[in-house]
């Protein structure tokens, strides 16, 4: 069980997204606390998230579990990973026209660009979002931290399938709230790591990180399509 969760965990550990946000943090104000912050938001959610579906409702999930498989099961005739490989595998097609017709192209690094809060945006109301989410990041409010990093809770489907997992296993309460809380610290593994370079070489990290987050920027799409395609193919061939 320990094993498969943490593997589930890590599977969704380099989440671009956890990546630029952990960037921000680590370019404004006293960024080892607002990183401490980030993971502790992150953990709290987990935590809650385990205490949950084990210890409040733990009559109640493993049914609903049953009924999500069951209804997966009927809407595609026990072909479950058949369908969901088909799907992967188009949308990698989609995803690699378009990246034929319309290539990525390079984008500057982090510590090149002007401020963000200087970015000219679109007069949308999900820009302004963006832009008003970003300036509370630079503030180096460690509590902004914490906040976003409630946002960054349990992946919905790898944490489903964790929870399924940990309820079958039939292991004390006490050892299930554990494997769920490691499920979470193995999808915050790459904040982790960060934190602890941080303390012990800050500038290295962090043009590691400027440099990683550029490259994900700029490859995201060809990530994301051979991604896709080699889920299809998986799904297929074990399907």
């Amino acid at each position: 069980m320990w094993a498969i969760v943490m593997l589930l965990g890590l599977s969704v550990a380099a989440d671009p997204l956890r990546i630029g946000i952990t960037v921000i943090l680590t370019s404004r104000p006293r960024p080892v606390l607002n990183l401490v912050a980030f993971w502790a938001g992150g953990m709290a959610v987990g935590l809650a998230c385990a205490l949950a579906t084990l210890v409040l409702l733990k009559d109640i999930v493993p049914s609903l579990i049953n009924k999500v498989v069951g209804s997966l099961a009927d809407l595609t005739n026990g072909n479950t990973e058949v369908v969901l490989g088909a799907i992967a595998l188009l949308v990698a097609v989609v995803g690699a026209v378009r990246l034929i017709r319309q290539p990525a192209y390079a984008t500057k690094g982090v510590a090149d660009q002007p401020d963000w809060t200087e970015q000219p945006v679109k007069s949308t109301a999900m820009a302004g979002l963006a832009v008003r989410a970003r300036r509370m990041l630079q503030s180096g409010n460690p509590w902004v931290s914490f906040v976003v990093g409630l946002s960054q809770g349990p992946a919905p489907v790898e944490y489903l399938a964790a929870i399924s997992i940990i309820h079958a296993s039939g292991a004390s309460i006490s050892a299930q709230v554990g494997a769920s809380i490691a499920f979470t610290v193995a999808m915050l593994a790459i904040v982790e790591l960060l934190l602890l370079s941080y303390l012990l070489q800050p500038a290295k990290t962090q043009s590691i990180v400027t440099a990683t987050y550029s490259w994900l920027q700029t490859y995201r799409r060809h990530i994301l399509v051979f991604g896709a395609g080699a889920l299809g193919i998986y799904l297929l061939a074990t399907g």
